[in-house]
């Protein structure tokens, strides 16, 4: 299952401490929005005292997706992707923050833009949010849905990026950098961090929904991550086929 937000109060909010802490950085989702004509926010990074630092994947007012940072000095690198979001499929949306504070954003597994580098890249994050723009009040609530955010303290290759648009899980990716993991079944609360373990994220709102066509972490899927439909259905052809190996996928 996968966790439906209403676009006005629903989100996933830790407070206190944020899963990135500097560059170079990657955020990774599965979204579907109901809407495409507000500014709308994924997955986040931000600091609870003021607007300016901040790393996240979102949906701009068009309906376009894109990566942006954010330094401690406002100083900001964004990348606006090309392609409209679809509000009938499930969609992989990435971004990624390199060593200079440089933005791009994919779709999809392809790189849609790029963004301006800013003149510095030292960043003071203590939050860390799913579906909701928190910093220091709330904006940009997802209306739609949301499932598999994962973060990462490096820039991935190209190869784990396609990985992970095809639907191989997060932690098959990178995993020794891999820094935060929120599958958001919606079967827990608060939702917990399979990474890292902490920071875990209260819950606010959201209810069940189908979950995104992604592959078992651990190559089939006996219910350890709840009913794959919201309706409690198993998963369909290869989702719970699938014989991966049991040991950590590398993409090169």
């Amino acid at each position: 299952m996968a966790r439906d937000f209403n676009g006005s109060s629903d989100k996933l909010l830790g407070t206190g401490a944020s899963v990135i802490s500097a560059v170079p950085a990657t955020m990774s989702a599965w979204a579907r929005p109901d809407v495409t004509n507000a500014e709308k926010e994924i997955a986040g990074c931000s600091r609870s005292s003021d607007a300016n630092p901040l790393f996240r994947i979102a949906m701009s007012s068009t309906g376009k997706p894109f990566c942006q940072f954010r330094n401690d000095a406002a100083q900001a690198s964004r990348a606006d992707g090309t392609t409209t979001l679809s509000t009938t499929v499930w969609q992989h949306v990435l971004g990624t923050i390199d060593s200079s504070g440089t933005a791009k954003i994919f779709y999809n597994g392809t790189n849609e833009a790029t963004g301006a580098t800013p003149a510095g890249v030292t960043v003071t994050l203590n939050q860390t949010e799913i579906g909701v723009l928190q910093r220091n009040s709330a904006a940009q609530f997802w209306d739609g849905v949301i499932a598999e955010v994962g973060y990462w303290s490096v820039v991935l290759s190209a190869g784990e990026i396609i990985a992970l648009s095809k639907g191989v899980s997060p932690l098959r990716v990178n995993a020794q950098n891999l820094v935060g993991y929120y599958p958001v079944y919606g079967v827990a609360s608060p939702e917990t961090n399979l990474a890292a373990a902490t920071p875990t994220l209260t819950v606010t709102g959201t209810t069940l929904a189908n979950h995104a066509p992604t592959m078992p972490a651990f190559g089939f899927d006996y219910g350890w991550r709840g009913a794959f439909t919201a309706a409690g259905g198993a998963p369909s052809g290869w989702a719970h086929l699938l014989g991966e190996s049991r040991n950590r996928l590398v993409y090169t």
